[in-house]
């Protein structure tokens, strides 16, 4: 027997449906808007290096015959991607780790890495099964690609903005409070991942590394 879908569960999948529509897609407006640099960088991401390109328009004719095309995430040089023998364990048990890193650097005392990491933990496990689910892919899938250039970079550049944020709350940090800071940068983080849309992680890099 048909069932239709609670309302609230059905507004959710049809905003996160318009949210991910939406990142994914490059238009040709977009295209226009985008300075020389930034134009030169996503056609490279797209195998297209365009060296009659002068002046901007050819630039923006060349972007506009690759915005189709998926980039290829080792051209990209917004952020290096993570070095060394891959690491081992699930996707919220990597980026745990990454966070107790960050928050050693940071100088965190003991406490306050604890509370980042396992918020950190919680978070991955909630939002990246969720994504991974969503997008008909697993965990695993999305820890690879949030291991590459440029997510790598931005993954870890918003966990140092996170650790200041904790560093500034000294003693009176609380878990809801590093939560709601981290959610706010790594929701459209986790979704970018899942999507493997890089576009955004060009404007996070140059962003300060506070919250």
């Amino acid at each position: 027997m048909f069932r239709p879908l609670p309302i609230v569960l059905f507004l959710s999948i049809s905003f996160f449906l318009l949210v991910v529509t939406h990142a994914a897609e490059i238009t040709e407006a977009d295209i226009k808007k985008m300075k020389v640099k930034d134009l030169k960088q996503f056609c490279i991401d797209r195998d297209e290096e365009c060296k009659e390109c002068v002046e901007k328009s050819d630039y923006i004719n060349a972007a506009l015959r690759v915005m189709k095309k998926k980039p290829n995430l080792s051209k990209t040089d917004g952020g290096a991607g993570f070095s060394g023998p891959a690491p081992t364990g699930k996707l919220w048990e990597v980026w745990s780790t990454f966070a107790d890193e960050v928050g050693k650097e940071q100088g965190l005392n003991e406490r306050q890495i604890k509370v980042v990491s396992q918020v950190v933990e919680d978070f991955f496990m909630q939002h990246g099964k969720s994504t991974a689910n969503k997008l008909k892919k697993t965990p695993a899938d999305v820890l690879k690609t949030s291991l590459k250039s440029p997510y790598y970079a931005v993954g870890r550049k918003h966990l140092v903005a996170v650790c200041k944020f904790a560093a500034k709350k000294g003693e009176q940090l609380k878990s809801n409070d590093v939560r709601k800071a981290y959610e706010k940068v790594f929701i459209p983080w986790m979704t970018n991942v899942g999507i493997e849309n890089t576009n955004p992680m060009y404007e996070w890099i140059k962003v300060r590394d506070e919250l």
